[in-house]
């Protein structure tokens, strides 16, 4: 929908929405709007917001306590009526909230309890006088969802006031098409980002079966009946929630990341329905227009620098604005799914199957086996397309199942995929299940909905986003702009260089760090005029190993001893409070504490611990602590910022965090501002690390510079560009499944060639048949041509027989004539014969010929079946005129060798030929 922000991130009430602009990630802001009976005086105007991009939410309420969010039933219609009227003289906003927390005590009108089908009885009338208004027809109204662990509202069939029982009764008091979506509210209870990511029990009798803490959003989730999940979800509002406490004393401890993390992760699965916004409560300094200072986000730096780290996190895409997914509204048999072309491999397929058998709690092959495929004839060729039966007509296999493996092998598939694209179609473009207009529609996509193409079927692309996939109409998707730093860094995808088998480990760390940094380090080199084998060795020997750590955040190590330099004006009676480094050699005995009655907590090795640190000394003095840290993959300390091309380390800091592109770039403008290029460009690494590591370091840095550099000279630079990448990780430990099943059955025949992709069916089967009377042809070619060679050489051996024979007779009678009659002549005569026909037999070799004409025919045979098998293998439409020349003219030549050979061996043979 066009008024939806493009990502998830939000704030409770505007004033910080620079922060999402300037990242370059516009979110959501959440307004509230008293409009009582008469339609509130309040300002209405919000284009300042979604002029700018961002996606707007307002709180349409009755008013505060004791007033109540809704009023009494008797006022409904007055009230449904104030809300049009607010609506109408409104801009800027199309997404309305009606009421909030109805279940709470507090949002009572003068004490009387709101029942669910109150609510909903209150929800359809705002709704239905909101969208009959011109301009307001598609707008969104949400239902506000129940406060999380409040019991207060207590009913017949929900005695314990059970929070997401009243949800779930309040939707089921909605028609389906008479609800737009849902705004629900879910928190920890301090400020701790371990509640965020486990699933904690309430811990109450009657309530075990919900969840406490972040985890609580779940059990609005699943309250949502089937025919309700096609809708938007928004979560209007985040915090750690304890009245006494609120945000605490805002320190940055990644609460706000790890809360982005969550929900990016749940809007991953596509089983789920996607959440649309996560809003955190609340940003206005405290008493400017709220009495809640517990909640100031304003007010608090940690907790804004902990909110710009999760608008930076990588990758942005899992933190779009998902659409909402129609499909998951219908019942598992009804769901339509559109059909995966056959761009997979059997591994991933095995993969697919293997991995949802161990979800659904089953033994690792049972879907393998129910689906009746087999483990030994998919392994036998792993990286080879998938032929067996398509995934939708597999056996055996039920919704969940079926709806599992798709799942995983989107999943695998969209790790592959071959550009970003774009919808350009300002009325919107459809998403079908197969390529035509024939196939049915699962939803239109807005214009500049992001896809990833995984497949190019002539006119139709195959795409994925958000956890959907189906075919879209090529013309109308346009290649995205291509995220330039990204790809710049690495070596492209045909250059990848690959992990020979038995590899060292600094062997692999190289391979891979080349094949990460190498389009970089190519362009570095050739700027420095220096070896880009040695630029790759510096940067393995200098370097932390990786740029950033798994929350995102990059690779730090705090220096106390610089802190206390650093540190102005200085402060000596705090700093020996919370730190302490070891006098004698300042580089070691590094600790911290976080008050002085704390114990001692060291922190070097551990990068959560780092960030603690490093956060706590930041409120003592932001400047000094940015100073006193070496950062990212050069592990460059901060006070070298001006030495690097940086006014401040504040911008030092942000560009150094932003990308490792900067991290890279840092470090190879500290060596030339070091006057360090000339040592690397002569490979007198000795005098390089002496000015980089200092001279003491040099012979242990400069030893390593060399090893890496030898791994350079003999891995990386013979290996062609088109060596495929490692093996990975995931195919690796498949591999040591499967292994024992392989070596405990016999071997299979490798899967069939697979067809071409969407190939014209009746052409793909004309050329199928002109291959297999190819083949047919060579059959009846060679018998005749056996049989034609066969025929004359037999009744050459029997010639040769008689001729043996007649020797052998022939010796017989000169001997006996030589005994009886003593005759000379005869026993000469007759001997002489023998002689000549034994001399002619072995001198001649008979058999001789019959071998050569058989390895005639035999190479004969392997010519023409390989040309046929050729065939057999194109499937490329586009090159496939190319690819027969080809053949054809590799097998023109072999047939003339091959005759040429023959003619040759014929000529030098002795005898009857």
């Amino acid at each position: 929908m066009n008024f939806f922000a493009p990502y998830i991130y939000g704030l409770h009430e505007s004033g910080g929405e620079h922060l999402m602009l300037e990242a370059g990630r516009p979110g959501w802001v959440v307004e509230l709007a008293s409009v009582g009976l008469d339609g509130g005086s309040g300002p209405a105007d919000f284009t300042r917001l979604s002029g700018q991009g961002l996606g707007v939410i307002v709180r349409l309420h009755n008013g505060y306590e004791p007033n109540g969010s809704i009023p009494p039933p008797a006022f409904y219609d007055d009230f449904a009526t104030s809300c049009a009227r607010f609506v109408a003289r409104s801009a800027g906003c199309h997404i309305w909230i009606i009421g909030n927390e109805p279940n709470h005590a507090a949002e009572r009108p003068h004490g009387l309890p709101i029942l669910p089908a109150q609510y909903a009885d209150c929800y359809r009338r705002c709704r239905t006088a909101i969208r009959r208004l011109p301009g307001h027809e598609q707008d969104l109204v949400l239902v506000a969802g129940p406060a999380p662990w409040n019991a207060e509202t207590r009913y017949p069939g929900n005695p314990l006031g059970d929070w997401a029982k009243y949800f779930a009764d309040t939707l089921a008091a909605l028609p389906t098409e008479e609800c737009d979506g849902f705004a629900i509210h879910t928190y920890t209870r301090r400020l701790d980002p371990s509640r965020i990511r486990v699933d904690i029990p309430y811990n109450a009798d009657g309530y075990r079966h919900l969840r406490d803490e972040f985890g609580s959003y779940k059990d609005f989730m699943e309250a949502v009946p089937q025919r309700l999940r096609g809708l938007p979800v928004f979560i209007t509002e985040t915090d750690p929630t304890e009245p006494t406490t609120g945000w605490e004393d805002g320190r940055n401890v990644g609460w706000v990341r790890t809360a982005y993390e969550e929900i990016a992760n749940w809007n991953a699965n596509p089983a789920h329905q996607p959440i649309q916004a996560l809003v955190l409560y609340r940003w206005p300094q405290s008493g400017v227009i709220h009495d809640q200072p517990q909640w100031s986000i304003a007010d608090r730096p940690g907790i804004i620098e902990d909110f710009k780290q999760a608008l930076r996190a990588l990758p942005p895409e899992v933190y779009r604005t998902p659409a909402p997914r129609p499909h998951l509204a219908a019942g598992g048999a009804d769901r339509l799914f559109a059909r995966i072309p056959r761009i997979y491999t059997n591994q991933q397929m095995i993969n697919a199957l293997h991995d949802a058998a161990l979800a659904m709690g089953l033994t690792a092959w049972a879907l393998l086996e129910r689906a009746g495929l087999s483990l030994i004839q998919l392994a036998s060729a792993r990286e080879a397309i998938y032929q067996g039966p398509a995934l939708e007509t597999l056996p055996g296999l039920s919704g969940e199942a079926f709806a599992r493996v798709r799942s995983l092998l989107l999943a695998q598939l969209r790790t592959q995929l071959l550009w970003r694209g774009v919808v350009e179609a300002p009325d919107g473009l459809n998403l079908r299940t197969g390529p035509g207009v024939e196939n049915p529609i699962l939803r239109t996509l807005p214009d500049k909905t992001p896809v990833d193409v995984l497949a190019e079927l002539g006119d139709w692309l195959y795409c994925a986003l958000d956890g959907e996939d189906g075919y879209l109409y090529a013309a109308y998707v346009k290649r995205a702009a291509p995220q330039e730093e990204d790809e710049a860094l690495a070596l492209p995808a045909d250059e990848q260089i690959a992990v020979p088998a038995g590899a060292t480990a600094a062997e692999r760390r190289a391979i891979e760090t080349w094949n990460c940094y190498g389009g970089f380090l190519r362009r570095l080199s050739a700027r420095l005029n220096i070896d880009p084998g040695a630029a790759l060795a510096v940067l393995l020997a200098e370097s932390a190993g990786d740029a950033f750590g798994p929350d995102g955040r990059m690779i730090i190590r705090f220096e106390v001893h610089i802190f206390r330099r650093e540190w102005n004006p200085p402060d000596p009676a705090r700093f020996d409070a919370h730190f302490r480094f070891d006098a004698q050699n300042p580089a070691s005995g590094h600790a911290w504490r976080p008050t002085p009655d704390s114990p001692w907590r060291e922190f070097h090795g551990n990068q959560t611990a780092e960030w603690e640190v490093f956060t706590f000394a930041r409120g003592l003095d932001e400047r000094a602590a940015m100073r006193s840290i070496s950062m990212g993959l050069a592990q460059i300390m901060g006070f070298n910022h001006q030495m690097i091309g940086y006014a401040t380390v504040q911008e030092m800091f942000e560009a150094f965090q932003r990308s490792e592109r900067a991290q890279l770039e840092g470090m190879f403008r500290f060596i030339e501002a070091r006057s360090l290029v000339e040592p690397i460009r002569r490979r007198d690494f000795l005098a390089f690390a002496a000015g980089y590591n200092g001279a003491g370091n040099a012979p242990t840095y400069a030893a390593i510079i060399r090893q890496q550099l030898a791994i350079y000279d003999r891995l990386i630079v013979p290996t062609p560009v088109s060596t495929v990448a490692t093996i990975s990780t995931k195919e690796a430990t498949m591999t040591e499944a499967i292994e024992p099943v392989m070596s405990s059955q016999g071997a299979a025949l490798p899967m069939p060639t697979p067809p071409p992709l969407e190939m014209d069916p009746e052409l793909y089967d004309a050329w199928r048949k002109h291959v297999e009377r190819g083949f047919e042809n060579n059959n009846r070619m060679f018998d005749r041509t056996l049989n034609a060679f066969m025929y004359p050489y037999w009744l050459t051996v029997i010639m040769y027989v008689v001729l043996f024979l007649v020797g052998i007779g022939a010796l017989v009678v000169a001997a006996r004539l030589s005994f009886e009659s003593g005759k000379e002549m005869y026993t000469l005569l007759f001997g002489g014969i023998g002689v000549v026909a034994f001399l002619t037999f072995f001198l001649t070799r008979p058999l001789q010929a019959l071998e050569e004409n058989l390895q005639f025919i035999t190479w004969l045979g392997l010519i023409y079946n390989t040309y046929w098998t050729r065939l057999a293998y194109m499937t490329n439409q586009e090159s496939v005129q190319q690819d027969l020349e080809a053949a054809t003219s590799d097998s023109i030549k072999k047939l003339k060798d091959l005759l040429e050979t023959h003619a040759e061996r014929s000529s030098k043979r002795p005898g009857l030929r």
